[in-house]
């Protein structure tokens, strides 16, 4: 069993080697950048693959070796390792993969120890059906011959660094110095910056948005790399100098100190080749971090190119840190586990074909509604002054920056009210249809829009509903409330946000410890899941989609409208996330919590929303109720009054027909005011399905005798005021209890039905839980020993394979 140490020397997986050679890497765990060090003497730093070539190197020179435990993580490990050793000579020993296609082993060595200024060594073999590593070599030839050829390690064929710099310039002891030839034809190298090297040139997947992978070297000696879009050189160049100063880069002062540097930029050409993505998230088979990619090299790198910003996406801590201070407090608390899980389906949109969207907690002041951003965000990354969490105000640029910036991962949005309610309902529908602004150029030409897939998370003590009515002329649109669903925060257990906790003496300190520990750790969990779903990719899409059809099949109530159900199917893939990292160990709840989070939260929002129609029939019945509500007998003349009554802005007349009261509108004046901002045809076939309007035509008008002669009326039922002949809207009883006559909910706390309870795994006593106290809720034990993967799989994911198709 060899521990995967990270830069800082934290544990981050475990890599376990059976008797028969076969090696497995602990589920949920990271790899990349991690290493595994034998260590030695002060002489050159080694770098290899495997444990055993790296043992027999140590046994052969006495000197450290480093574990790259794989050739796509040797240029990882190599940076790292030239990072904490500047000046210390490094030898990468490759693998000669001959047998392969493109001998992944030397090709990977050699690009690791250019980018290092390293040196290359590889087995060379007297008869090379012996092997191909230097292991292989001890076992074949001796650990002599082991030492003889390590020390005829140089560097790499592909040339010294000068050789991708420009005629005229020339990497020497300080830096990069231009060749200066005076009239006289003497060569003065003038000094032009510290050490910069142009790596790659990198492109997009259409070959275009062409740039120069960049590495600068800060004055402590630590290496930098940024992939400059050459678009960037248009213009004056201060974007792209002002960043690389940033990096570290020291650049003689002045207009030939700039001119140079474009000129080095511009005409190098490395032989090296990369690709760029201009956002984060999924590139082909691998997801694309700021740090770099997720999952199984297939030939070139691929790197995240522009100028970065404040970087959300750092990584503090251990998973298991995150599962014993985070994770496990979760469990029971339907909207932390919500909001969890949906931080972990924002990666599966593209791999389900999902549309964007997001959830909004709606409460009052001082309920937690931030406390489950802090969790969620602390899933994904963290750092920097709010660490995930970004505000409401923001323009609609930034937001569509910000938005691009978060593609394929969840984004945190906190309080609302900071946004202008005209501005709300826009933001709703450009965050959740995942593509910004059309805009022109100077020139007048069409821009390319920025674009991203989401799923966001939001607060605020109003509902979007509610915000988008504070301007005048603000209507909510049925596509705003799909888009972003509404839910309430408050649990009510007594406890605003909270279900149980755990305890701690009330939810105020409750909040404080997951604040404070999201401050802590944050990042690895959803780095462990991206590793299993790239290392997964032609199962996890079927067996989510799986997963999604028969939690709606199940969960869906009678007789919805498809607005409910494109709803529900954004809880189906919340929830499936949430099991699946249950599943492979990401997230230490029971079987069935994401689920039953899921559940609550969908029933809270149906209860808040009302009715299971479609929201244009809700608001048309409200509009018309509001109304009659609004102006009562003051606009309506009653047909059955005395003359002469006087009647203000007059819209229509009362009646009483068979002992019941009847709204006569005239037509105009339905159309106009009843009708505002609603379809006529909308509002009359909802008053129809109720049985609230009567009609004698295709019109949905009656004629109706007045003291003005016939007219032509919408004659609307006083039952509109009451919801009679509406109960077809009205949610039944077993979506109120259970959302499916098949379906019981599990709250998760105290009051679950005590012989589900006993059946269930019980919680171990958690940090600040009194001593001796029953445990109220249901938790799965952490495995606090790593559990050794079955050879024939990831038996985890096999399960939940088979449970969901």
């Amino acid at each position: 069993m060899l521990p995967v140490y990270d830069a800082t020397g934290d544990v981050m997986s475990v890599q376990f080697i059976a008797n028969d050679g076969l090696k497995r890497f602990l589920t949920g765990g990271r790899t990349k950048g991690g290493y595994f060090p034998i260590e030695g003497s002060e002489g050159p730093l080694y770098i290899a693959e495997g444990f055993a070539t790296a043992a027999s190197i140590h046994a052969a020179t006495a000197s450290t070796v480093f574990v790259a435990f794989n050739a796509g993580n040797l240029e990882a490990v190599a940076a790292m390792a030239r990072a904490k050793h500047p000046q210390r000579e490094i030898v990468l020993c490759v693998d000669d993969d001959r047998e392969q296609k493109d001998n992944p082993g030397l090709t990977k060595g050699v690009k690791a120890a250019q980018q290092i200024r390293g040196l290359v060594a590889f087995p060379t073999f007297a008869d090379r059906r012996s092997g191909n590593d230097f292991n292989d070599l001890a076992l074949a030839e001796g650990l002599d011959v082991v030492r003889v050829q390590l020390a005829k390690a140089r560097a790499p064929d592909s040339t010294s660094p000068a050789s991708v710099l420009p005629h005229g310039f020339e990497e020497r002891k300080g830096g990069i110095f231009f060749l200066a030839e005076n009239k006289d034809g003497d060569i003065t190298p003038e000094w032009v910056c510290s050490s910069l090297r142009v790596l790659a040139l990198t492109r997009d997947a259409d070959n275009q948005e062409w740039g120069r992978l960049l590495e600068v070297v800060d004055p402590d000696g630590a290496a930098h790399k940024w992939a400059l879009p050459m678009s960037m050189l248009s213009g004056n160049g201060e974007t792209y100098r002002a960043h690389l100063l940033s990096l570290g880069l020291r650049l003689v002062p002045g207009g030939k100190g700039n001119n140079r540097l474009h000129m080095l930029l511009s005409l190098a050409r490395p032989e090296l080749r990369a690709r760029c993505a201009s956002r984060i998230g999924w590139f082909g088979a691998r997801f694309v971090l700021p740090e770099g990619a997720i999952g199984e090299d297939q030939g070139e790198e691929i790197i995240l190119q522009g100028v970065s910003g404040d970087n959300p996406f750092r990584v503090s801590g251990s998973i298991d840190d995150w599962r014993r201070e985070i994770g496990a407090y979760c469990v029971g608390n339907s909207r932390l586990i919500l909001s969890v899980s949906l931080a972990l389906a924002a990666p599966l949109l593209f791999l389900t074909n999902s549309e964007s969207g997001g959830f909004h907690l709606v409460a009052g002041s001082s309920l937690g509604k931030t406390t489950a951003l802090a969790v969620a965000g602390s899933v994904c990354g963290g750092g920097g002054l709010n660490g995930y969490i970004r505000q409401w105000r923001v323009t609609s640029n930034g937001l569509e920056a910000v938005a691009a910036a978060h593609c394929d991962t969840l984004l945190c949005l906190d309080e609302l009210s900071q946004v202008a309610a005209r501005e709300a309902g826009e933001a709703a529908y450009m965050l959740a249809n995942g593509t910004g602004k059309a805009r022109a150029n100077r020139k007048g030409e069409g821009r390319k829009p920025a674009a991203w897939r989401i799923l966001f998370l939001s607060t605020g003590e109003i509902s979007l509903a509610d915000k988008v009515r504070e301007d005048a002329n603000g209507r909510v649109a049925a596509g705003q409330t799909v888009r972003v669903v509404d839910i309430p925060a408050d649990a009510s257990a007594g406890f605003g946000l909270f279900e149980t906790l755990h305890g701690f003496p009330d939810g105020g300190s409750f909040s404080r410890h997951l604040k404070e520990a999201s401050q802590r750790f944050y990042g690895a969990p959803l780095r462990a899941f991206l590793e299993h779903v790239a290392a997964h990719l032609d199962t996890v899409p079927g067996a989510i989609l799986a997963f999604m059809r028969n939690f709606s099949e199940r969960h869906c109530p009678h007789g919805v409208d498809g607005q409910v159900r494109r709803v529900l199917w954004r809880f189906a893939m919340t929830a499936a996330a949430g099991e699946l990292g249950a599943s492979i160990g990401v997230l230490p709840w029971p079987k069935g919590e994401a689920e039953n989070a899921a559940l609550v939260c969908f029933q809270a929002w149906l209860m808040e929303r009302g009715g299971l129609g479609a929201l244009e029939t809700q608001t048309a019945i409200s509009q018309v109720r509001a109304f009659i509500e609004t102006h009562g007998a003051s606009r309506f003349q009653d047909l059955h009054g005395e003359d002469g009554q006087r009647i203000v802005n007059r819209a229509g007349f009362r009646q009483t027909v068979d002992g019941r009261l009847r709204y006569c509108f005239f037509s105009e004046a339905f159309k106009r005011e009843v009708c505002a901002g609603l379809s006529v045809a909308t509002v009359c076939k909802a008053l129809l399905e109720r049985g609230l309007l009567v009609s004698e035509s295709t019109r949905h008008t009656l004629t109706v005798r007045t003291p003005e002669g016939r007219m032509k009326c919408y004659v609307v039922t006083s039952a509109v005021m009451s919801g009679d002949g509406g109960d077809s809207e009205d949610i039944p009883e077993d979506a109120k209890h259970s959302l499916s006559p098949s379906t019981t909910l599990r709250e998760g706390t105290a009051g679950t039905d005590p012989r589900e309870r006993a059946a269930r795994p019980r919680c171990p006593q958690l940090q600040n839980e009194p001593r001796g106290q029953r445990n109220t809720h249901d938790f799965a034990p952490v495995p606090t020993v790593p559990i050794v993967p079955a050879k024939n799989g990831d038996s985890k994911m096999t399960s939940f394979m088979a449970e969901n198709g």
